[in-house]
């Protein structure tokens, strides 16, 4: 049904017809508890929105829950996106992730590659884009984009290209090369 709660229960109860048909019958059952067994997939949540990790070859780990229902397998598809357009400093880090029935929580390891570059910080933004089932419909709940923050490692340099520079004693300003 799509919405996640507790197993429902009803019953069932023969009552006596006019015609007696039950009183030849003393023995049988006249009543039976059906049980509605609650089968939903589950909701979909980072275990943290926000993660800081450096950029140093190393990698990042991030837990996926599953809430309000652990019913079926359930394959969560992960997309990235960069607010700087380049992912470069990651690898290995969109894909799926698979939640195998009554499982409830997953880990999404995040390669972390060390470019080199002297550069400002990145933020990538993983995000459970959608979901294979073979039990209803899955859904991602409010904490379902991870924005992780790549702190660079390297630092700028300054140089001059001329390692001699001459000024006049009276001039106010001027430009080293």
């Amino acid at each position: 049904d799509g919405i996640y709660g507790s197993n429902r229960y009803f019953n069932v109860n023969f009552i006596y017809l006019s015609t007696g048909s039950f009183s030849n019958y003393p023995s049988a059952i006249s009543s039976s508890t059906v049980t509605i067994i609650d089968q939903e997939p589950g909701t979909f949540n980072w275990s943290v929105t926000s993660l800081s990790a450096y950029e140093t070859g190393s990698t990042a780990t991030v837990s996926l829950n599953r809430v309000s229902g652990t019913y079926g397998t359930v394959v969560a598809n992960i997309h990235y996106s960069s607010s700087q357009g380049t992912i470069s400093p990651t690898s290995g880090s969109a894909g799926t992730i698979t939640f195998p029935n009554g499982s409830t929580t997953q880990q999404f390891i995040i390669n972390l590659t060390d470019d080199l570059i002297d550069e400002v910080d990145d933020q990538i933004y993983y995000t459970v884009s959608s979901f294979t089932t073979d039990a209803g419909t899955a859904f991602t709940g409010s904490n379902g984009t991870l924005v992780l923050t790549l702190i660079d490692n390297e630092t700028g340099s300054i140089s001059f290209s001329n390692g001699s520079n001459t000024i006049y004693e009276n001039t106010s300003s001027f430009v080293l090369w």
